[in-house]
Order: structure tokens, then C-alpha cells, then sequence
């Protein structure tokens, strides 16, 4: 694994069925970056120019870098609800997604499942917005 830069942490968050790995730096604007296949860690110089404008939040994916394989997640369209988990447990109610290759996926995932204007679908089965655009986009969900 690649040392974070100092400003940037190192953090494990236990959840129900796993462990999730991330990396957390910067002030503004929660961002949600999204790693291509690999590891978060392989885009921390990355993390790093962006958490000069923004809070970045870089999770591993299931079975990534340190993050455990969480078994029942077996589709990209799965990950979708593990993310609004994350954002949940870390009390994040509104952040931007940045999504790289497979994470640009995950972030189209997350955006599919949103209603018009990053509001939550009036049935209730959304609660993210239109995600991994070239560039940053918002993203609203609720917990």
C-alpha cells in the first residue's frame, strides 16, 4: 500500500457485514471520490489536489486495498446502496462524486437511482443525484 500524504488519514469504518478502508482530507465540500479498479491509494496525489477545495472522502471498495470483500455485494448495482451507507455512517447528507473508470460506474449507479435535481425519488428509492460527469456534480441523499 502507498503512505498517504500527511494531511491525508488513513481510516477504517466497521460496518454490520465488514470493514470499509478510506481516506479522508481537506475542508469545503464533501467530496466522494470513487477509484478506478486497484486501490484508493493509487490516486493520493489526486486526493490531494482536491482536498485543497474540498473535504475528499476516498473509500476502498469491497475487496480493495484494505477493505474487506463484503460477499453479498456481488454487482456494481449493489454498491450503490453500500455507499449511502457510508455517507450515512459518517453523517454525510450532501456531497459531490467524482468517479474514475469503475468508479465513474458506481457513480453512474448512484446516479440512475436519482430523482430530477439530485432529490430523492418521490417513491423513496432514491436519496443520491447525477454523479461522474467529468468534473464534480452534487449529490443529495438522505439519511
Amino acid at each position: 500500500m502507498i503512505a498517504p500524504a500527511p494531511q491525508i488519514t488513513a481510516r477504517r469504518l466497521e460496518l454490520a457485514d465488514g470493514t470499509v478502508s478510506y481516506f479522508r482530507s481537506g475542508q469545503g465540500r464533501p467530496t466522494l471520490f470513487l477509484h478506478s479498479a486497484g486501490e484508493a491509494a493509487r490516486w493520493l496525489p489526486l486526493h490531494d489536489r482536491l482536498s485543497a477545495v474540498a473535504e475528499v472522502i476516498a473509500p476502498d471498495h469491497p475487496g480493495f486495498g484494505e477493505s474487506t470483500d463484503f460477499p453479498a455485494l456481488r454487482s456494481v448495482s449493489d454498491l450503490a446502496p453500500h455507499y449511502i451507507t457510508i455517507l450515512d455512517e459518517l453523517g454525510l447528507e450532501r456531497v459531490d462524486v467524482v468517479g474514475v473508470s469503475f468508479g465513474g460506474w458506481v457513480a453512474a449507479e448512484l446516479a440512475a437511482r436519482a430523482g430530477p435535481g439530485g432529490q430523492p425519488r418521490p417513491d423513496g428509492t432514491s436519496r443520491t443525484a447525477p454523479a461522474a460527469q467529468p468534473g464534480r456534480q452534487p449529490v443529495h441523499h438522505e439519511p
